[in-house]
């Protein structure tokens, strides 16, 4: 990229173009960096104004060298600032012979027909002054000369900042663009070990997950695109920060359906689907990668089994108020895990037993102050996800009753 000195060093070069270009014209002309109407800049008083009036960003290149630092304020990239240099070019002669006219017309057919400024111009033109270490002509991005269309209003208003200052036959061009790189050390990404040309598949994606409210051991349904790689895997992430991987049962590219973890922890857990494709390029080995959806996140709710570690859901219970009632749940409550047990709409703090490998936990809890006589639900809340209430033809299930009453 260029320093400091590539603005200059524009200037410099276009000297030197417009100078070559006036001598097809056969006037003694000269090219004079100064502003238009400057006294004594032509002796001869025959010439061109070369005058930078303005300097903007560059609007596709301004941020192209984002992010400069990186999230420990350390230097990432050498910030580069992407300049367009706006020149005046106003033309001083003898109007009865179209001095002026003559000068516009050789200098806009030259920048017409080359509008790029070259390495070996800017060498050059730079050779042996103070702008030979401009780095101008090392620019990724070549200087290109660009006429500007300026109405008369505009025009007016810019010549009004020449103060008390005759009008001279003007025309405006653009170089853009110029990059000045700050001169600080930055870190040098490494050497290309190997090359070579690789197709990519999109990744895959989730439309929707079925059902909503999952229990472990369930069968979860994902409808989505791209669902199917070399190999396929759903990634079930767990509160704690940990991930688990599940082949699905059935795979096609728009569907699939996973059995979830038996064992995975209850509570607001996520998934994504994760293809694994191999490529080749060449002679080289073949290349695993892997691509992920996006987090679909569901509720995977406990469930109250029937004491000691029965198999199916608990129907009902009965204990008066004050007496303990021991229950089972799956899946195995973790470390950490947050658990209330709600009787009706009373939230009781429950103790927690160490669960056996591979078995359910086991909560106790002393029954609250609740009305005799009529049946309340009983669910589990683990980590916000609570346990469902469900239909067994003479009311809800599981359900805590206590005994008396009218």
């Amino acid at each position: 990229m260029s320093n400091h000195a590539a603005i200059a060093a524009v200037t410099a070069t276009l000297h030197v173009r417009l100078r070559n270009a006036l001598a097809v014209t056969g006037l003694n002309a000269e090219v004079s960096h100064t502003r238009p109407g400057t006294t004594n800049a032509f002796p001869n008083k025959l010439g061109v104004h070369l005058f930078l009036y303005m300097v903007t960003p560059n609007a596709t290149l301004r941020n192209f060298d984002l992010p400069t630092r990186d999230e420990r304020g350390q230097l990432a990239n050498r910030p580069t600032a992407a300049l367009e240099l706006h020149y005046l070019l106003s033309f001083l002669g003898e109007d009865l012979r179209h001095e002026p006219q003559r000068m516009l017309g050789a200098i806009a057919t030259e920048l017409h027909a080359n509008p790029v400024l070259t390495p070996d111009e800017i060498r050059a033109a730079t050779l042996g002054t103070e702008l030979a270490d401009s780095r101008l002509e090392r620019q990724i991005e070549r200087v290109r000369m660009t006429s500007e269309a300026i109405d008369l209003e505009e025009f007016s208003k810019l010549w009004s900042v020449f103060f008390q200052t005759q009008y001279l036959l003007s025309v405006a061009y653009k170089a853009s663009v110029v990059l000045l790189e700050a001169e600080v050390d930055a870190p040098v990404a490494g050497r290309v070990r190997q090359r070579g040309v690789f197709s990519a598949p999109l990744p895959p994606a989730i439309t929707s997950l079925s059902p909503q409210v999952l229990h472990p051991g369930e069968v979860a349904t994902i409808r989505g695109t791209s669902l199917v790689g070399t190999t396929t895997v759903v990634r079930f992430g767990e509160a704690g920060g940990g991930a688990r991987e599940v082949a699905p049962a059935f795979l096609l590219d728009d569907r699939l359906e996973v059995t979830v973890p038996a064992d995975l922890p209850a509570g607001i857990v996520s998934l994504q689907v994760v293809t694994r494709h191999e490529a080749s390029s060449g002679t080289q080995p073949p290349r695993t990668f892997e691509l992920e959806s996006g987090p679909v996140p569901f509720m995977l709710a406990p469930r109250i089994l029937t004491p000691p570690a029965g198999p199916a859901t608990l129907v009902e219970t009965s204990a008066a108020v004050g007496s303990t009632v021991t229950l089972d749940v799956v899946p195995p409550i973790a470390a950490g895990q947050e658990v209330r047990v709600l009787a009706g709409s009373v939230r009781v703090q429950p103790s927690v037993q160490p669960s056996p490998p591979g078995g359910p936990t086991r909560l106790s809890f002393v029954v609250p102050a609740l009305e005799p006589g009529q049946p309340f639900p009983l669910r589990v809340e683990v980590d916000r996800a609570v346990s469902l209430v469900e239909e067994d033809g003479l009311g809800f299930k599981p359900r805590l009753t206590i005994p008396g009453g009218p």
